[in-house]
């Protein structure tokens, strides 16, 4: 697997090796262990330029800079450049290992030292802290208030620093623009210094970012320029994994491999094993692609070791994966699935659900390929599962955070009503001792306060209306998919299963587009997402008035019929859907694509000889699930469904929802098979 080059979605993940170190540790990075140490201080206190050196060496052996920067700290003056620029170092290293403990105990040092520059450089570490523990939301407004903190006298290569990272996470959060402007000003700045390895550098993050918006061609040229202008081995390794990445966007599978196998010689030579293991993993997933597995197996066998010499354990999930993916793909199925199964275990102990739905997706494609049905259906269950399972997290916080806001304005409503309760006392009060002839006045500020009453009643029950719309709006909000309009996953599951109770009446029909993961790489995620748009249109066009219909996950949808339709018009209404998708190309603006699913259908309860079978909702579900696999091995562009169980009902599900292929020679059940347009 290789989200660097392939899933950018993914990309700070894998760039955890490299790019997350670069982002903390901006200055000149290229100091290698076989390179010079840097000369030993003046008497009177380290210079700006051995601070940055050790920022340099840092990137390769942060052991080593760790303990030169805290033996430099005591003879660094108080209030000078270079104690801030030594504690901003030493924080960063910190926080790129993820060592929460000794960043706060640097924040706190330099929020001591007072001085807009030194507050900067603590904003700068905190986000550098949670920068790399994933927490994009929260670094970067830090990072812009640093910036504006920054005097005009601040060392260019601090300001680089700020401007670096701050792209960086506008980057990794998909906010291009912002990101672009960034870069262009962190270009300015690197220029200005006229230190190579900055303007190299500032180049290899502009072109990243370009690429990530589509303008390939000036991002091959900037990342030419950044490898033409990187003084050491180490910058140019980096330059060139840049490169790499925009040549796999291209779809220049050789010029892409040259590129990762020469930043891989130069991350050996520099003595950088953290960009040996991260080209390595490059390396695997480019021959996995091209099916040349053992040559791929190498390579990640060589990553793991590294992955697991630096204690890496993200790396080490990447590496088992795409040992395991190689091991499928050579037919050696059990040992490949031990190896995915190691990587599922590490993701699932750090809690990394998504990464977690990632790695089973890839084994279950590669586990299709290889012809292990029975064990590709159960990676896709497994999969689904935790979708399942981070829906319901994902829902469960966003009734909690609702129901928070609920009870804030409800209590502060109630507090409001006694305040003005309480007022309304204190005024009664003081009428009864003021004497009888005060009476009438009592009357006329009872009926008052009485009048205010009735008001506030009023205004609390037209607050609660409105906050009844208002949740309203935002359930009928959270149940539609924002790409495709249709409803979610989340909301199809929670009406089905309100609808079914004990036992689900009706058809379910599952779609998948075939080879959509092939539009996505070829003509763009933005041409993936115009083909669901229209996807979801044409299938909405087909169905009836009432039918249910929901975009169920990545290419697949979901259609309810209820009341269940016969065999016949069940076969009848798939035909139509394969037509509907497959008779008109799909016209973009660069593309025309030929557009064909799989669809797996059943009526329910199934028909069966000697009982009426109530099955439950989720059982349906998977029944169906396979059933539309099994179009899927049947050659695609098809539907599979259900027509007949000639078992016992209870057993003949059972045979269907575990052997259905099998079940199907015996003659215990009955399929139809439905071929779509050719």
């Amino acid at each position: 697997m290789n989200p660097l080059v392939h899933t950018p979605a993914v990309a700070l993940r894998r760039l955890a090796a490299t790019s997350l170190i670069a982002a903390a540790l901006l200055l000149p990075a290229a100091a290698a262990a076989r390179q010079p140490q840097p000369p030993a201080p003046p008497a009177s206190g380290p210079t700006l330029a051995v601070v940055h050196e050790l920022e340099q060496q840092g990137r390769v052996d942060p052991e080593q800079a760790v303990a030169r920067l805290q033996r430099l700290l005591p003879l660094a003056p108080a209030g000078g450049p270079e104690r801030v620029e030594l504690l901003t170092v030493l924080g960063l290293i910190h926080g790129a290992r993820r060592e929460a403990a000794q960043v706060h105990g640097v924040v706190e040092q330099l929020e001591a030292l007072g001085g807009a520059a030194a507050r900067a450089a603590a904003l700068v570490v905190h986000a550098g802290l949670d920068y790399f523990s994933g927490d994009l939301s929260r670094a970067e407004p830090q990072l812009a208030q640093a910036l504006a903190l920054l005097p005009a006298d601040a060392p260019l290569q601090g300001r680089f620093r700020v401007l670096y990272q701050l792209t960086e996470i506008q980057t990794g959060r998909g906010r291009i623009e912002q990101a672009l402007a960034s870069a262009h000003q962190a270009i300015r700045v690197a220029d200005g210094s006229g230190v190579a390895l900055l303007r190299s550098r500032a180049r290899s993050q502009l072109a990243y970012v370009l690429l990530r918006g589509g303008q390939l061609q000036r991002a091959h040229d900037l990342s030419r320029e950044a490898v033409a202008l990187a003084p050491t081995d180490a910058e140019r390794s980096s330059a060139r994994q840049v490169e790499a990445m925009v040549l796999a966007r291209r779809n220049d599978a050789r010029g892409e491999r040259e590129a990762t196998l020469d930043a891989l010689q130069l991350a050996r030579r520099a003595g950088w094993r953290s960009q040996e293991g991260l080209m390595l993993g490059n390396l695997a997933d480019s021959y996995l692609a091209r099916g040349e597995y053992e040559t791929a197996r190498r390579h990640a066998a060589q990553a793991l070791v590294i992955a697991r010499e630096l204690k890496d354990t993200p790396s080490e999930s990447l590496a088992l994966t795409n040992l395991g993916l190689a091991e499928i793909g050579l037919k050696r199925l059990e040992a490949g699935r031990a190896h995915i199964e190691r990587a599922l275990s590490i993701e699932r102990n750090a809690g990394a659900r998504a990464e977690e739905a990632e790695v089973l997706d890839e084994m279950g494609a590669a586990l299709e390929r290889a012809g292990d049905w029975a064990g590709a259906i159960d990676a896709y269950h497994r999969l689904r599962e935790l979708q399942d399972a981070m829906a319901q997290t994902s829902r469960q916080r966003a009734l909690l955070e609702m129901q928070e806001r609920f009870d804030n304005e409800r209590r502060a409503r109630e507090l409001a009503l006694l305040q003005r309760e309480g007022q309304l006392h204190d005024a009664q009060l003081q009428a009864q001792v003021r004497h009888r002839w005060l009476w009438a006045a009592v009357a006329l500020a009872c009926g008052l306060a009485l009048t205010l009453v009735i008001v506030l009643a009023r205004r609390l029950r037209h607050a609660n209306r409105r906050l009844m719309d208002s949740n309203a709006r935002l359930r009928q909000q959270a149940g539609c998919d924002p790409l495709t309009g249709l409803a979610n996953r989340r909301f199809a599951h929670e009406v089905l299963q309100r609808q079914a109770g004990a036992s689900f009446e009706g058809t379910l029909m599952l779609i998948d587009l075939d080879h959509f993961k092939r539009i996505n790489d070829t003509a763009g995620h933005a041409a993936g997402d115009a083909v669901l748009v229209e996807a979801g249109r044409r299938l909405h066009d087909t169905l009836r008035e009432g039918d249910q219909l929901a975009r169920w996950g990545g290419e697949e949808f979901l259609i309810a019929v209820q009341p269940a339709l016969q065999p016949e018009q069940a076969e009848q209404l798939a035909e139509r859907l394969l037509h509907r998708l497959g008779d008109t190309p799909v016209v973009l603006a660069s593309h025309t694509l030929r557009l064909t699913a799989s669809i797996g259908f059943a009526s329910f309860p199934p028909p069966a000889e000697g009982e009426r079978l109530a099955v439950p909702w989720e059982r349906a579900l998977r029944l169906v699930d396979g059933l539309m696999y099994a179009a899927k091995a049947r050659g695609r562009n098809r539907a599979c469904g259900l027509k007949a169980l000639r078992l016992p009902g209870a057993a003949g599900l059972a045979r269907a929802e575990t052997a259905l292929d099998d079940a199907e020679r015996r003659g215990e059940l009955v399929l139809a098979e439905i071929a779509g347009p050719t």
